[in-house]
């Protein structure tokens, strides 16, 4: 899984799992268009946590950023979506950027199970 998308659906992620694709996936509005941005794919602070780090940098004014998904292939539309989150909005104007840091623990207990959080940095453009 090695790209990122944004988009601004708002509904929640399926609890089980059932999501396939972001409920509104920004494309054209995205510097380069019509592609997922790549992530940097690594291992986190123990050898069970997978970690990637990717930026957004967008070239439409008046967006609103309310959810980011993990992909395996950068065209859209298509691909397997490994993971969903949504989030309050964020406000874009042109030449924002978002570095997305997401992290996954994988581990099996029945009371851990599998754990995974993103998190984003938002810079203005200046």
């Amino acid at each position: 899984m090695k790209y990122r998308a944004n988009g601004f659906g708002t509904t929640a992620p399926d609890a089980g799992g059932a999501d396939t694709v972001l409920g509104n996936e920004y494309t054209t509005q995205l510097n380069p268009t019509n592609t997922r941005g790549f992530v940097s794919a690594s291992i986190g602070a123990s050898a069970k946590i997978f970690r990637t780090v990717g930026t957004n940098l967008f070239q439409t004014a008046g967006l609103s950023v309310t959810e980011w998904g993990l992909f395996n292939q950068p065209t859209v539309p298509g691909g397997v979506m490994f993971s969903r989150v949504t989030f309050s909005a964020i406000a874009i104007g042109i030449g924002d950027s978002i570095q997305w840091t997401y992290e996954c623990t994988v581990g099996w207990s029945a009371a851990r199970g599998v754990s995974c959080a993103a998190w984003a940095r938002f810079r203005p453009s200046d």
